[in-house]
């Protein structure tokens, strides 16, 4: 319910950046489908993006920073 399975493919050490693409997208379509249409889902939303922040944080970062 809360993207486990999403997360368990984040935890590992290498990640080739096509793979983290799709990653975050899954992510931030999960987001926006539970902000838009799902309200009743605001915790569920509430805890992907704390789970995010607080354990992926430098792997996002460094996607952001990707010369692709």
């Amino acid at each position: 319910m809360e993207c486990a399975e999403i997360f368990r493919l984040l935890e590992g050490e290498k990640h080739m950046e096509n793979e983290l693409m799709l990653i975050f997208e899954s992510l931030e379509t999960i987001l926006l489908r539970t902000a838009s249409d799902l309200s009743h889902f605001s915790m569920v939303g509430s805890t992907i993006v704390r789970k995010t922040t607080t354990s992926f944080m430098k792997l996002l970062q460094s996607s952001l920073h990707s010369e692709n």
